[in-house]
């Protein structure tokens, strides 16, 4: 079984492979020989580079090999690991997703746990990204009420926006008790801001 053939069978075609997850598929090896064996799968087309330490098998297809989808990048390193939410999407692009603006956003905003700085600018594909620490551990239980104070935080600036929070926080069922559970990662404003737009939610 080649490289290639044991990487399918863990991850499918078309997925992303980060090089780590390469070298533990051929722990034991040395970090010369897994680079070898990397630059001769890529030069026999079953395998493709899609960025710095970031690989995916290619796809037969109509028109030739397929290219990795950048979105399943940015899914498996800042927003889902093995089913896990581990971030989220935050800025005027959730606003706009909602329904709280017709703005649209040119740099997309991610909240995750697998970031260690305030703030970060990185590209994936042809997109870019801001990418910032979570104030607390995101996980499956709170996701929509993080995305709810960081709203209420920063990007709360009309009845518009405010709205469409309050119908994202019913639709979720997201009650002002949720939100002040995580009232000590937040700055004074977002509390109070929820409160406002939340008031009536038990």
């Amino acid at each position: 079984m080649n490289l290639t053939q044991k990487l399918e069978k863990i991850y499918g075609a078309g997925e992303p492979i980060f090089l780590e997850e390469i070298r533990a598929a051929m722990d034991g090896y040395s970090s010369p020989y897994v680079f070898q064996c990397i630059r001769k799968e890529i030069a026999e087309g079953r395998l493709a580079r899609f960025d710095e330490s970031v690989y995916y098998i290619p796809q037969d297809g109509f028109f030739g090999k397929s290219s990795l989808n950048p979105s399943k990048v940015v899914e498996r390193k800042y927003l889902s690991d093995n089913g896990k939410i581990i971030g989220f999407y935050s800025g005027i692009g959730l606003l706009n997703a909602i329904g709280g603006t017709r703005q649209m956003a040119f740099v997309y905003e991610i909240i995750t746990n697998n970031e260690s700085t305030r703030r970060r600018e990185v590209q994936v594909g042809k997109s870019r990204y801001i990418l910032r620490k979570a104030r607390c551990a995101v996980n499956n239980e709170n996701k929509v009420i993080l995305q709810v104070l960081e709203l209420c935080n920063n990007y709360l600036w009309d009845d518009e926006a405010a709205e469409a929070v309050l119908n994202y926080a019913k639709r979720n069922n997201v009650t002002m008790r949720d939100v002040l559970r995580y009232s000590q990662y937040y700055p004074a404003k977002a509390i109070r801001n929820a409160s406002e737009v939340l008031y009536g939610i038990a």
